[in-house]
């Protein structure tokens, strides 16, 4: 995602910035001692804020000079940066894509398409006949390709490919129905307050799970769809149609969550 600083959402309690994934030392509440930096963004005057309305006031900036020290603890993960960027609604996750040139069928606009940022680069590669060294995270939108400009491969049981991409979407999308359940799910996660923090716990491990059971899915779906279009081989119709299953299930199991 663009831009240089990392922000996290933060609750912020006694002088912290307590978030999922650390804790940010703040000078005074609210304060700017020029290490930590905090950004008004929504909610009530803070004089009468409770500590969760505080969590929807500030986004606290962490990308700060070392010198700060031990005013500030970054709660990025270990080997990589937390990036987020603005926020979950339909005119930031919602945007247009233009597809034109040999091999592209005509359809003028077409909304019914679900489509993601990272079905672009495989898309085009295909278009092109260019094969990558590695395998990236979205799927040829075998949608918008003449079927004649297809490899022979994508030919063949074309819609059952075309149903397995699109259930390969909704799982492994940022913005998929999976995505957008277990954020929801985590969203209840946080904003409860049972005794020891026991519905959080029992949301968060049921989140892990699902996320695991995701991965292995999304790594056999990969398997099969860029078999099809870069490796010349015809899906394997009966183990599409059980990932099919499994993503479903997994989805109505997301859902439930939420």
């Amino acid at each position: 995602m663009p831009g240089r600083g990392r922000a996290t959402a933060a609750v912020v309690e006694n002088g912290f910035a307590r978030s999922t994934h650390g804790h940010f030392r703040l000078a005074s509440r609210g304060g700017n001692d020029g290490c930590c930096r905090a950004r008004r963004e929504h909610g009530p005057p803070l004089a009468r804020a409770s500590p969760r309305q505080w969590a929807t006031a500030f986004w606290l900036d962490s990308s700060l000079p070392t010198s700060c020290g031990t005013k500030v603890l970054t709660c990025e993960p270990a080997g990589g940066d937390a990036w987020n960027h603005g926020d979950v609604a339909p005119e930031i996750n919602t945007t247009w894509l233009g597809l034109v040139g040999p091999g592209v069928e005509h359809q003028g606009v077409n909304n019914s398409l679900w489509s993601d940022h990272t079905d672009i680069q495989p898309t085009m590669m295909e278009l092109l006949r260019l094969r990558d060294d590695y395998t990236p995270d979205g799927r040829v939108l075998t949608e918008v390709i003449k079927p004649g400009a297809l490899p022979r491969a994508m030919r063949i049981d074309t819609r059952l490919l075309v149903k397995l991409g699109d259930s390969f979407s909704q799982i492994n999308a940022a913005v998929g129905a999976f995505g957008m359940d277990t954020l929801r799910a985590s969203t209840v996660a946080l904003r409860s307050d049972a005794p020891k923090d026991a519905t959080y716990t029992k949301i968060e491990n049921d989140l892990i799970k699902l996320g695991s059971e995701r991965d292995a899915i999304v790594t056999l779906m990969k398997s099969e769809l860029y078999g099809a279009a870069f490796g010349g081989h015809p899906l394997n119709v009966k183990e599409a149609n059980g990932l099919l299953a499994a993503a479903n299930g997994l989805l109505a199991q997301a859902a439930a969550l939420a």
